[in-house]
């Protein structure tokens, strides 16, 4: 029974990561049930055994993606403490060479992309966890002291961004700038997310007279 049980785990993870590779490929609608099942070598029905829709497929890849941006997250900040060294932890350096991390960057910008026609079916939107993760630590840093009127959403979106741009265009700048081009300008696109921090840090806002009550 118990070899069974490794057995059958197996061929659900097998699944969840042939399902993920698509969705981040071609999005939701771009992939079939058949799809996912060829990547195993499993028949539709086999497939159905384990996840009965698409889109209880589609829920668990997601889950298993939340999963693994929260523990990244918190791999990053380990033992720390202060909620400005977490800050800066969280977004230290743009995983370009982290296949997992890259494909859970496309996947992201597909969901982003094609949720909008199944949002009102959306019992919850699974990246919610960990952006409140992240907004508490800017309030929790606004709490100590630092970061005065930046409103943590926006902020959070704003290095999330940035760094979700950088990772989804990463094949195409290779392309254009080179081996040597192409590291220089991850070097500064890193500088220059720590640049926005220690800047909000100092003046409260990203940029000194844009404030939505002036």
């Amino acid at each position: 029974m118990p070899q069974a049980n490794t057995m059958t785990q197996t061929t659900r993870d097998r699944l969840l990561s042939e399902a993920e590779a698509l969705f981040a490929e071609r999005g939701f609608y771009g992939v079939s049930i058949n799809d996912v099942a060829q990547q195993v070598s499993l028949s539709k029905q086999g497939l159905l055994h384990y996840f009965p829709t698409k889109e209880k497929l589609y829920a668990q890849v997601l889950r298993r993606t939340a999963d693994m941006l929260m523990s990244d997250l918190e791999s990053r900040i380990g033992d720390l403490e202060d909620p400005v060294e977490q800050l800066m932890a969280a977004f230290d350096e743009v995983p370009v060479d982290n296949p997992a991390m890259v494909r859970v960057a496309r996947l992201l910008t597909r969901e982003l992309l094609d949720n909008p026609s199944r949002a009102d079916q959306s019992q919850a939107w699974f990246l919610r966890p960990y952006l409140e993760r992240l907004e508490g630590i800017v309030r929790d840093a606004q709490a100590a002291g630092f970061l005065g009127q930046v409103d943590p959403v926006a902020f959070v979106y704003h290095l999330i961004g940035a760094d979700q741009y950088f990772v989804i265009s990463q094949p195409t700048l290779r392309k254009l700038r080179g081996k040597r081009g192409f590291e220089s300008h991850l070097a500064h696109h890193d500088k220059e997310t720590r640049r926005a921090i220690l800047a909000a840090l100092v003046t409260g806002r990203h940029e000194e007279g844009i404030d939505g009550d002036r």
